[in-house]
């Protein structure tokens, strides 16, 4: 695997967005789920930044009532 996935969020609490690196989370994962690849943290690059939920993308979950 090359290069580190990027995670970006407005803030620390998250929700995570996958920026970068979604195809390589999921191959790992699914090594893993199959005993082929051992369980593994994975160095991600992370970025906080508040204006991040000005995105139009960003679907926060529903409140609970």
């Amino acid at each position: 695997m090359r290069g580190r996935p990027v995670l970006v969020s407005y803030s620390a609490g998250g929700p995570w967005l996958v920026m970068e690196g979604t195809h390589r989370l999921v191959e790992i994962y699914h090594a893993a789920k199959e005993g082929k690849a051992e369980k593994t943290a994975v160095d991600v690059i992370a970025g906080v930044n508040p204006i991040a939920r000005n995105w139009n993308a960003w679907r926060d979950p529903p409140a609970a009532e």
